[in-house]
Parts: C-alpha cells; structure tokens; sequence
C-alpha cells in the first residue's frame, strides 16, 4: 500500500513502471495499491481516467495532505484486513521508495521460517528503512514533525519503523486497526503506529527488525536516476530498473 498525493502521478508511474511491475517471485504474489484522498476539482477528471486505466487506486473520503497521512493509512489498513487473508502479508510505502522485491521475498519468507522454528506468536514488524530507537518529539513549532506537548508528553517515542517502507501480516494489522479505535491518533503515521499502538497491543520492541537493503530513498539508490525521477521519465528507470534487477521475473 503506497501513500500517494493526487498531483504524484509520475511518481506512481515510476512504481508501476518499476518495482511494482514484478507480480510473482517463487509463488508469491505481489499486488501494489496505491491510497489517496480527494483530489481537487481541477484533477479529479485526470485521477478518475487514471484509475479506470491502472485499477491500483484506492481513495478514502478527505483531504489530501499531509496532516492526514495517518488517515490515509488506516484506510490501505482497513481495506487490507477486509480484502486479504490472516497470513498475507501487509506492506507500507511511501511513493518517493525503491523496494527491492526480490529481498522482500526472501526477508519474509526467512522471518516466516524463523517465527516457526521459534513459535512466535505473531510475524514481526519489518522496517525496510530504519528503526527508530529513542527519538525525540520535535517541540519546535516550525518542523514538519512538530509534536506538542499535549498530544504526546513523553521525552521520547517507543521504538518504531521509519514510514517509508514497514511490512507484518494482516493479522498484526487487524490487531493495531483494533486498538487504534480507542487511542487518540497523531498525524506521524509511522510512530503511532509501529510504536505506540504497538506498544499498546503489548507487542514487545523485539518483533520490530530493521532489514538492510530492502528498500531506499529513490535518489540514494543510484545516484544516475535521480534526474530522471526528477524530470518525471519512467522509461529511463524502468531500464536502470531491470538491468539491476536481472534475474526477476516480470509479469
């Protein structure tokens, strides 16, 4: 599930150009859906076509910014827990991340075998970007992250998976839908829930795992694309994306 604005269309064009083109990795299936709120009058006719085009859009009922980020992803949550099954496994990305589909396969299925051979109650929360240890609120009104005092009075956050990319199952996300509905939400997405709904649900900050080289920041994968992203030209990524990526198959 791909946190998106209604403007980025080059940027889904990119993921669908790229990683979300692999479908089918040693009989796992990928799907890629990408959640948005209204858009503008003046966009909605271009988001409409592009949604009887692609058919990977998903739009909740309100705005589109990012104040509303936890919104928008509580819907890719809700959607998930009612469309998947227990065991599938539930992914968060952001529009502007690279993920290595190949190494996500193996990563779950790796953590599969593991919370077997361990009798783990429940399949961990992997941060395919950082985890997060001992984060401070920023008290300062002028970041984007900016937490007052009263919505959080803690001198620091739980451990949680930075927001670009996490992944767990449908059945760790139906337990944090859950409990949400009674914790007062915070516009960080990615803090309220892998840290402190976590921490809530009484999952403990073992079951959260930082996993290299899964995924990165488009322009920190290689440094020759990051114009092209820029210039919105997916046909150059799509080549810079197969030809690192030879031995996938695309569907």
């Amino acid at each position: 599930f791909v946190k998106s604005l209604y403007l980025g269309i080059h940027k889904r064009n990119m993921i669908r150009s790229t990683w979300a083109s692999v479908r089918y990795i040693e009989g796992c299936a990928f799907m890629t859906i990408f959640v948005m709120g209204n858009p503008l009058n003046d966009t909605k006719a271009a988001v409409k076509q592009e949604m009887l085009v692609h058919s990977d859009i998903l739009q909740y009922d309100g705005p589109d910014d990012y104040r509303n980020i936890t919104t928008k992803t509580l819907a890719g949550m809700h959607w998930a827990t009612a469309n998947l099954k227990s065991e599938d496994i539930y992914i968060s990305a952001d529009d502007d991340i690279v993920i290595d589909i190949n190494k996500l396969q193996r990563a779950i299925q790796q953590f599969n075998e593991t919370r077997a051979a361990n009798l783990w109650p429940e399949f961990p929360i992997i941060c395919g970007l950082r985890l997060m240890k001992g984060f401070l609120p920023h008290r300062f009104t002028k970041s984007k992250w900016f937490i007052s005092i009263d919505k959080y009075k803690w001198p620091s956050y739980p451990n949680f998976c930075l927001g670009g990319m996490y992944a767990t199952s449908i059945s760790v996300v139906s337990q944090l839908l859950e409990i949400a509905q009674s914790t007062r939400p915070l516009h960080l997405d990615d803090v309220w829930i892998t840290g402190i709904l976590r921490l809530k649900l009484g999952l403990p900050d073992t079951i959260t795992y930082r996993c290299p080289r899964i995924s990165d920041h488009v322009s920190f994968v290689d440094p020759r694309i990051r114009r092209f992203y820029e210039n919105e030209n997916p046909t150059v990524i799509f080549v810079w994306f197969k030809s690192a990526h030879e031995c996938t198959s695309f569907a």
